[in-house]
């Protein structure tokens, strides 16, 4: 039986929610064999591939998103994440802060940013962007309440 892209997505998208990534990864892989300019496959693929370890095929991913979209604020950041896996944190970084240029209103982007400054130890960049965050969306306040206690239990141990 023959499956639809549209099916396809949406089989994926349920073993995503079943968090199987390896069999979604196999759905995504195929979309793209059908679909090879579909960006958002190429997102997910590039999700999936970064959590299950899996940092410069998702970088691969990244890269062939942007090249389909330039303008991709989702590619940027999942790209400049994992630069920072692949031991690449300016890079990373760069390509993070291109997310947050093309959509200042995404949050994930500058909490992204911001665990990844906590990670590098400059605690004080970290902060900034755990606030900004904050202030993209005020309804992740206790989020972001219970990251910078962690920051500050970081910078006290120091």
């Amino acid at each position: 039986m023959e499956f639809t892209i549209k099916q396809l997505k949406e089989k994926g998208k349920e073993l995503i929610r079943l968090k199987d990534y390896d069999a979604a990864i196999k759905i995504f892989k195929e979309i793209i064999t059908q679909a090879p300019q579909d960006y958002y496959s190429l997102d997910v693929l590039g999700f999936l591939n970064y959590m299950t370890g899996r940092f410069e095929e998702a970088r691969l991913n990244c890269r062939e998103s942007l090249a389909v979209k330039p303008d991709n604020y989702y590619a940027y950041k999942g790209l400049g994440l994992c630069l920072v896996r692949l031991g690449k944190p300016e890079e990373g970084i760069e390509n993070i802060k291109k997310s947050i240029a093309l959509n200042p209103t995404y949050f994930d982007s500058y909490y992204d940013l911001a665990v990844t400054y906590m990670e590098l130890k400059q605690y004080d960049q970290a902060r900034l962007y755990f606030t900004e965050a904050g202030n993209v969306d005020g309804k992740r306040k206790s989020e972001i309440e219970q990251a910078l206690r962690y920051l500050d239990t970081l910078e006290a141990a120091q």
